[in-house]
Formats: C-alpha cells, structure tokens, sequence
C-alpha cells in the first residue's frame, strides 16, 4: 500500500521515495558565490531528527529513541566533516547541560529551528529551482556570536522503518493488482522497508541567508549509524561547491 500522501508530507519524503540510491541538489543563495571565500569560521547547531514507525493497524508512531541516535551519530559526523575542510571549526556551545542553565537560550533556539523546518519545507516544494532566497533572521546573530562563527550548519533529517506488518500489507497489495488486471497494470510505488533523508542548510551569521543547501535521500534503516554517516557525508561533501 502507498504511503499516504499526508503522512509523507509531514515526514517531508514526497517525491524522495520514488528515487533509487541517494540523489544530491545543491542550492545557493545569490549571494553566496561573493561570500564563499570570506567563510572561515563554522560552528553546528544540533541537528534535528525524526524517525517514524509506519503500521499496518496503529498508524504512525514516532521512534523517539532511534531519532535521538540519529541526531548523535549526525552531530559526531558533521563535525568530522568541517574540521577536514578549510575552514576552523567553532563550538557553539548548545548541549543539553548548556540548555538547562540557560532556558532563555533553549527557547531562542526552538525559534530558529522552527524557522528552518518551515524553510526547509518550503524548498523541498520548490526543488527545481537551484538559486533560493530565504532567511531564517536576525535569530540567528546570537547563536553566530555565541561561537563567533561566520556561519552555522543546520541540520534535518526524517526516517521510517515498516512494521513486518505494513510490509506484508505493501506486497500483497501489489500482487492483487498485478492479478486483477492479468498482468497489464505493475505497481510502481517504492515498497521500500525503510528510508532516511537529510537537508542540511549553511546559514550567514549576519543576515540569517541560507547561503547554501543540500539534500539527499537513501534506502536504509535509520538505526543503521554508519549508514546515516555515509548519506550525511554524500550530501555535504561538495561544499562549498555550487555543482
């Protein structure tokens, strides 16, 4: 059974699923190709990561624990990644200790990540278009001088696994229309057991312009850690390349 259109909406696979192996967009603020060069100091805020549980009989249920793993072994790679670049690497300071000294902080930070989801969404929408203007604001400036970094790297992920359940259901689904119709209709949906996307955006710390971004999607289980290190690796390993 396809996935409903509603559901891959608020998970922000529609249109992914239907992709084989990982596929990589880069987009770039008009901006960005005048700035690239003055970019020397990076820091990370924490990456975001949702990952379902889809049912045939209980829905959909979110796997706290699995994203909360994601979220880590995303954190621990991208900061491999930037320090291997040509570029210092910034500590932005924004562990949970951090957060539950600081309450105003955790509330400024909800507020930029909020903005960068509906952002990002809006670019998902949009994705023939390789030149974006957005901003996430002036936000953001507390956060770049917190780590006194020229830019930040945010981070989104969404993963599903299928319950065996939900898969039984997938297979059978489509052998009962290949049947129906003799043969003449071959299901094309992606029965795909499990997935994982990532956006990642590199946001100015001055004006809060999301100066570039990436995504990419692949066919593997979220709890699969090196799995989720690779696709984060493929997806923001051209920066800060516009091609």
């Amino acid at each position: 059974m396809r996935l409903n259109k509603k559901v891959l909406a608020s998970m922000g696979l529609i249109g992914l699923l239907f992709c084989v192996g990982c596929a990589t967009t880069i987009k770039y603020h008009p901006a960005y190709l005048e700035k690239k060069e003055t970019i020397k100091k990076i820091a990370i805020m924490p990456p975001e990561a949702t990952v379902y549980l889809i049912t045939a009989t209980e829905g959909n249920k979110v796997l706290h624990d699995v994203s909360l793993k994601v979220e880590e072994a995303l954190l621990s790679e991208i900061e491999n990644l930037v320090k291997v670049k040509k570029v210092v690497y910034q500590n932005v300071r924004l562990t949970k200790e951090d957060l539950e000294k600081e309450p105003d902080l955790k509330f400024e930070l909800t507020k930029v990540q909020e903005k960068f989801t509906q952002i990002n969404q809006e670019i998902l929408n949009k994705a023939r278009k390789k030149e974006i203007n957005y901003s996430i604001g002036s936000d953001i400036n507390q956060f770049a001088d917190r780590a006194d970094a020229d830019v930040l790297i945010f981070i989104r992920g969404t993963g599903f696994k299928k319950s065996a359940g939900q898969v039984t259901k997938d297979i059978f689904k489509a052998i009962a229309i290949t049947v129906a119709t003799a043969g003449a209709v071959q299901p094309s949906g992606n029965y795909a057991y499990c997935a994982q996307d990532l956006q990642i955006a590199v946001v100015d710390g001055d004006t809060g312009d999301i100066l570039w971004y990436n995504k990419g999607f692949q066919e593997i289980n979220p709890k699969n850690e090196a799995g989720i290190k690779n696709l984060l690796n493929s997806v923001f390993s051209k920066f800060p390349e516009v091609k």
